[in-house]
């Protein structure tokens, strides 16, 4: 019974297995910024490259000859 009783104390006094986790946490911190960030890069490139198509179809009818009566 003493030597179970070292060994999980033991296990749970060992602090090497921490650091592993430590670096998981920070790694899917860093990966999920990286993500949301990516998203939000892309909504923004959209809607600016719907912005430029618009107005390029504005100048397209502005400039376009008019019809004969």
């Amino acid at each position: 019974m003493k030597h179970t009783k070292k060994i999980i104390k033991e296990y749970i006094s060992d602090e090497s297995g921490l650091v592993t986790v430590e670096w998981i946490g920070i790694t899917a911190i860093v990966a999920l910024a990286g993500i949301i960030i990516t998203t939000f890069i892309m909504v923004s490139a959209r809607d600016l490259g719907d912005a430029v198509a618009d107005n390029m179809d504005a100048a397209t009818v502005n400039i376009a000859p008019a019809d004969p009566p």
